[in-house]
């Protein structure tokens, strides 16, 4: 039985994006899933039911291919670049989990895809819960593979929120470094917001356009990154 309370408070955090606290709400007061694997296990689950199969419904995965030159990094677990990548053969080498790999030297050199947060097929590739980020971000072998990754690229980043606090403090210390100007897509955002994204570092190309536009609407911006960036 679901107190009334613990519905307020999901609903709070819910509101607020803060996926930390849903989890260990949901550890503390559900009998079904009191451990990491099983909110894995949960996740897992609930993306291959909701897969994607038509990938010609993934027009922007087809953009993404065509604007890229060389590597994608992605933080999502689903295989919806994978299909795209075979549906049109773009010749990416494609599912390469951190977890599997020891260095990125030979990746690099080849058009590949990255999951950097894991991978739906191999549940304990994946970092979903606080104690996941703490552990992959204070990995030294993790960091040297992401700095290898990032460094001195200019990068443009869809669909990425940027309230991930263990990748946002990684690329301000990039920053720090390197000082390559980066690039955000958004949707409707709040100039406070934009602010903050300036202070990162980061080109904001905000979309305002409603939710059943955006589509279109980002393949006027990947029309104008193929034409005016190199990436």
């Amino acid at each position: 039985m679901v107190e009334e309370s613990d519905k307020k408070k999901f609903k709070e955090y819910l509101d607020y994006g803060d996926v930390f606290k849903m989890i260990e709400l949901i550890k503390r007061e559900s009998s079904l899933y009191r451990k990491d694997v099983d909110i894995k296990k949960y996740v897992q689950d609930e993306l291959k039911k909701n897969k994607v199969n038509d990938c010609d419904n993934l027009t922007n995965y087809k953009s993404i291919f065509e604007v890229s030159r060389n590597f994608i990094v992605t933080t999502n677990y689903d295989h919806a670049l994978e299909w795209r990548n075979n549906k049109d053969d773009f010749g990416y080498r494609d599912l390469i989990s951190f977890n599997r790999i020891s260095g990125t030297t030979e990746f690099l050199k080849e058009l590949s895809i990255f999951h950097i947060h894991g991978e739906l097929d191999s549940i304990d590739s994946m970092i979903v819960t606080e104690s996941d980020y703490i552990n992959f971000y204070r990995n030294k072998k993790n960091l040297d593979k992401l700095t290898s990754i990032f460094s001195g690229k200019r990068i443009v980043f869809i669909g990425f929120s940027f309230k991930d606090k263990y990748f946002k403090d990684l690329f301000g210390e990039l920053n720090e470094i390197f000082k390559e100007n980066s690039y955000i897509i958004t949707n409707n955002l709040h100039s406070m917001d934009i602010d903050d994204l300036v202070e990162e570092n980061l080109r904001e190309i905000n979309i305002e356009c409603d939710f059943d536009k955006i589509v279109e609407t980002n393949e006027l911006i990947f029309k104008y990154l193929k034409s005016e960036l190199i990436i």
